[in-house]
């Protein structure tokens, strides 16, 4: 009786690990559209012409990277990344340092939706996409 309850309990367990390594998977992956999604909306941002460009398109990182429920999102511009997932900060927190990038990242986006210069603004945009590209190069290594 005793090796009944052991071996389902080791099945359980197997089980649960199986589906906890799928879930962190399947997390990382729309982490990643949505770091992909974030870093092409920074690319288009530091090559925008207009204030209003910059600052949309800042805006569209800082949505993909937080979610819908994280602090700065805002549907008003669009979300480039509806359904993908919960946010790239929120679906790579498994990897800290990649989660750290990108906080910081959508810290200074949601500053670069409030410049008033249009130059300071694609500047902004530069340094979110460097930023990406880093974390998306860490998180690249660590896979």
């Amino acid at each position: 009786m005793h090796r009944h309850v052991a071996t389902r309990f080791g099945l359980s367990l197997t089980l649960a690990a199986g589906l906890l390594a799928t879930s962190l998977a399947l997390a990382t992956s729309h982490g990643m559209k949505e770091l992909e999604t974030a870093t092409e909306h920074a690319g288009f941002a530091a090559k925008a012409d207009t204030l209003e460009k910059h600052r949309m398109h800042l805006q569209h990182v800082v949505n993909c990277l937080v979610g819908e429920q994280g602090k700065g999102f805002d549907d008003a511009v669009g979300n480039p990344c509806k359904g993908m997932g919960k946010g790239a900060i929120h679906d790579m927190e498994a990897s800290e340092t990649a989660a750290r990038m990108l906080k910081q990242a959508a810290k200074l986006a949601r500053i670069g939706t409030r410049i008033e210069s249009a130059e300071a603004a694609g500047h902004v945009a530069q340094a979110v996409e460097a930023l990406l590209q880093e974390a998306k190069q860490q998180s690249a290594a660590k896979s």
